[in-house]
Parts: structure tokens; sequence; C-alpha cells
């Protein structure tokens, strides 16, 4: 029987999630909860899964709502249940494989299409089950839901999916370089059929500092875990882990969904990159709706900058209550929809509310700077000029990069440790950076003159770079800052790419000294920056632990022990940054 989680430590993690399920800003209730058991559902290899059912007041049957977890957070689920039961509908929850009182192996993600299908098989022979089903939950709850969604069983009407997207290529690396903040961390924290919380910060970051980085478990957890090492191995994007059928059925889910999706998201979340393509790739589009606010992962609205007036939502995090339950009143009760059906529902950061649109990203104009010298780029002091003013010589500005002190994560996207309570990782969203730029020789800076108006930015941001190295391979990371009048240096977006993967799949090898062209490309954002304000861009080589610290060598990253420092140059000349920006 595996481990369970002392009830503590349970709570520690799920408390700053009861405020997502209380009673402010709710319909009025309807029911009163209950009957409520506990059951087995034994899947089709014999192992049995904890499950719980939660009903409404009556005789039922209901209209029913299911969820799957594997974390703690049974005080969550019975206060969502408790929400839904007032409202008129059962509950279910269950935990996966391996975890609490799951019989199994936990392997992430390895087991969820057969638990999952066979769960609902048995759910929707359930006498309390009036025909109409709805999926619902955040991360690895909303993972779950995607995995399932081309072969639905026809009473799933509908499924909620929150904070995740469905590539996990995308989720894991990018260009080839681990997202420790979510991958490590997460290995960390779910270590074989443990729960480790409080602490796991520490075993964290001891990984973090060891290599190889092969047995960053081993120093985590103690022991070899399996599904992580595979991980390791796929840091290509046409590695075989990527061709496995559970990999490609997340793939490929968008766009054999059958039904309308409701899909929450946060520009400062661990999965806003790939969750947005998900929206792009969705079958249901029209049918379906996005909601992205301002929120992380565990739904803080997590900034350095003002929310004028700011009440990203009904309790002010993603579980968007009125919005789910007229969600599910509409399609699984063929109610009249009060929200909106179909389309974007967006709070850009630094904006004053809530925007509707058709699509997202909507239309923009392209707005380019170059990059110039200035006073000293090393003292965040270069210039950002129009293109008009683009140099075309070849000068250059070289710095040195060093993996064992390489360039600190400061904020933005993509990242988990800091959500967590009591890790004290770095602080995600939209974070004020401080002086850093000056205090680091590995951080150039670029700055453009003060804004005349606000600029509202909507989608990826760009950096096309011409960059030098005297190493065999390498990483570039551009960061996207908005430099406020009081000297504030607020972190918006940023991107890496390593050389070897520049390109993708086919990059031809990158030649030591001479000129390589870059394209860094940053997740998706809406962010208003403020008239008066500075648009910063900084360069470097590495943001950790956000993404893994390059080591300058061409072998598998995993296997490296002595890392090498690399002289790195920027060619200004030819080097620029592109801005989507709506139009005013």
């Amino acid at each position: 029987m595996p481990r369970l989680l002392p009830a503590p430590l349970g709570l520690a993690l799920v408390l700053p999630l009861l405020a997502s399920c209380g009673p402010k800003h709710m319909p009025d209730r309807e029911l009163a909860t209950g009957k409520r058991f506990a059951t087995d559902v034994v899947v089709r290899d014999g192992t049995a899964l904890h499950t719980r059912v939660l009903l409404p007041q009556g005789d039922g049957p209901f209209p029913t709502v299911f969820m799957r977890f594997p974390y703690p957070m049974a005080p969550v689920a019975n206060q969502r249940c408790a929400v839904l039961n007032r409202h008129g509908y059962a509950c279910v929850w269950q935990v996966t494989r391996g975890r609490g009182r799951s019989e199994g192996e936990w392997l992430p993600f390895e087991h969820e299409v057969d638990d999952g299908l066979d769960s609902l098989g048995w759910l929707v022979d359930q006498p309390f089950v009036d025909g109409n089903i709805a999926l619902m939950g955040e991360s690895y709850l909303g993972a779950v839901q995607w995995a399932l969604a081309e072969d639905l069983p026809p009473e799933v009407k509908t499924f909620v999916p929150m904070m995740v997207g469905t590539d996990l290529y995308g989720g894991a690396f990018e260009s080839g370089l681990m997202r420790h903040d979510i991958v490590s961390a997460w290995m960390t924290l779910m270590p074989g059929d443990r729960f480790r919380l409080l602490g796991g910060y520490r075993h964290h970051r001891r990984a973090l500092e060891h290599r190889p980085r092969r047995d960053m478990d081993l120093v985590s957890t103690g022991e070899e875990l399996a599904w992580y090492r595979a991980w390791q191995d796929a840091w290509r994007p046409d590695a075989p882990f990527w061709s496995r059928d559970i990999v490609q059925r997340g793939a490929r889910a968008p766009a054999e969904t059958r039904v309308p999706v409701l899909m929450l998201a946060g520009w400062s979340d661990v999965f806003i990159g790939p969750q947005l393509e998900t929206w792009s790739q969705l079958a249901t589009q029209a049918e379906s709706t996005l909601v992205i606010g301002p929120w992380d992962h565990l739904g803080h609205v997590a900034a350095d900058v003002s929310q004028p007036g700011v009440d990203a939502g009904h309790g002010k995090t993603y579980v968007q209550w009125p919005r789910i339950l007229d969600w599910f009143d509409h399609h699984l009760r063929g109610r009249p929809a009060r929200f909106e059906v179909g389309g974007v529902v967006s709070w850009p950061v630094n904006g004053e509310g809530w925007i509707t649109r058709e699509a997202w990203p909507p239309p923009t104009e392209t707005r380019s700077w170059g990059l110039a010298a200035g006073e000293d780029p090393q003292a965040c002091a270069g210039e950002l000029v129009p293109p008009g003013q683009i140099s075309t010589d070849a000068a250059a500005v070289s710095w040195t990069y060093d993996p064992e002190d390489p360039t600190p994560t400061t904020g933005g996207a993509g990242l988990l440790a800091g959500v967590l309570p009591g890790w004290r990782g770095v602080k995600p969203g939209f974070t004020d950076q401080g002086r850093l730029c000056e205090r680091r020789d590995d951080l150039l800076g670029f700055r453009s003159a003060p804004l005349e108006s606000a600029m509202h930015v909507a989608g990826p941001l760009t950096a096309r770079l011409v960059v030098t190295s005297d190493a065999p391979d390498t990483a570039l990371n551009v960061r996207f800052l908005e430099e406020r009048p009081d000297g504030r240096r607020i972190h918006v977006r940023e991107g890496i790419v390593s050389l070897s993967l520049r390109d993708g799949v086919d990059t031809e090898a990158h030649v030591s000294g001479e000129p390589t062209h870059v394209s860094v490309e940053t997740w998706p954002v809406e962010y208003v920056f403020e008239a008066g304000s500075r648009l910063l861009v900084q360069v470097a080589s590495a943001s950790f632990p956000k993404y893994e610290a390059h080591a300058n060598r061409a072998e598998p990253w995993t296997e490296v022990v002595e890392t090498v420092p690399a002289r790195q140059g920027l060619v200004l000349g030819g080097s620029w940054v592109d801005l989507p920006v709506l139009p005013r």
C-alpha cells in the first residue's frame, strides 16, 4: 500500500487553494449536500483506484462532474464537490494510480488513458448519473482530461482543463534545455509514492548543484526514477520518447476533440505557452471559451505591477466558479448561458480589465528596434533604436558565460518551485528584476527612449540576433522588461535557444567563432507598457534554474561533469527585436 501523506503536509499545500473554492461571488445555492461514500474502481489490469462519490440532496439522478488527481488534495476536492453539490451536481473524485490509497506504481502519464477510460466506463453505469458528465481540474488534473479527449464516451458533454497544455515537450524543454523549475522541481515533489512538500526545496537545490545531471534524481530523492531519466534523455524534440502513443495522444487531442471546452489559463503560469498552442489547435474552438488572467499556477496574481481596479475574476483566481457553474448549467442541463460561449476573454497585465475577442492573439502591428552600443551594454546602457537607425557594422559586444555561475532567473512564466509553500523558489510573474544588469558582467542591457504613449503588446516577443561563441555549443537567453520611470524593471517575458537546435532538429553545426543567426521567441503575453516607460531588452546565456545552464559542450547535457566558460559575442549590426503591438 502506498504511503500516505501526513495530514499537516497535505494541508500545507491545499490551504492556499481553498480560497478558490469559497462562497464569494457565488450564484445562489439550490440544494444541500447529501450522501457520500468511498469505493474502489477496479480497472482492466486489476488495479484498484480509490474513488469518492459526493451527491446532492435528493433522489437523483444528477449531472455529474469527475476529477482525477495524484496529489493529497482531498480537502480541496471535497470543498469543490460541496460547491457542485449545492448547485445540483453529483461530484466524483479519484486518486490516480500509485498515489494515496490507490494501488499500483506511480508513473506520470503512463496509465492515465486506460485508467481514465475504465473509470469513465464505471461512472456512466452508476445510477446517480443522469447521462450528462463533465470533467474538471487544473495542471495534472487537466492533463488527464486531454488524455481522454479523442475517446470520450457520449455521456461526457464537456470538460474544463485549467492551467495545462498538451505539448509535453514544450512544457519540459525549450530548445533542448530542461525546464528545471517545472520538471526537476516536480520530480523532487513527487518521488515514487511520496509527496514531499516540506523540505523539498532543499533537496531540489542540492540536485541543481550536482553534475552529472544524470544523477539529479539520486541526489534529490535517494533513488533512480525511470520516468525522470526517460525525460532527461528526450531533450531533442525528435527523440523516440515523443513518438510514443501516450505522448502522441496528447499532441493530437485538441484536433480530435469533439465537445466544447472551457479553458482557464494564467499569464504567469507554468504552462501558458503550451496551453495557448493547444487552444490554437482546438477543433471545437467556435463552441469553446478560453479565459486568460494574470495568475500563476496556484491562482495568485503574481506581479510587482499594479492591476488598476483588479478583480481578475470571481474570487480573483482561475477557478472561476460563476463561469464554471454557468458552463455546466449550459452544457449539462441545457440552460441558457450567461457568460460567453466561444471566443477568448483576456485580462492584459497592467491593463484595465477583461477584454473579450473572437480570437487571440488579436491583429497587431510589428514594432521593431535595433540594438546599438550606446554608452555601455554591460552596464545596462546599450540602446534600442528605431529601424532607420540600425547600424550595419560588425561591431560586437563580448562577455564571458560561466555555467558554474549562470545568470539567475528573476521571474516570468514557467516557474513552479516559487509557488509551492515553503520552497523559497524564484517568484513567478511580472516581477521587479532590480539592478541585476549592472551587477553582472554576463548580462547585456539595451534601452529604448521613453515611450510617448502606452504600448499594448499581444503575442510572442522575438529577438533576431547575430552572435558568436568559441564554444562548440552554447545558449542565448533574451529577456524583455519594462523599465519604469521610478527605476523598477518589470520582467515581462524571456526565451532561450541553444545553438545546436537554433533552427530545429535539422540545424547545421555551429562553427566556433563564426557569426551565427539565431531567433529567440518567448511564450505569448498580453501586457501594457506604460507611457513614459522604456522597453529594456537583456541578452545573456542563461536563466537558471528556469532552464538548464548550458555546459558549453557538445555532448549530452546529462553526462557533463566539467563545464567550460565560453566567450560570447553579440554582433550589433543586423540584431534587432520585434514586438506585436495593438494599433492605436
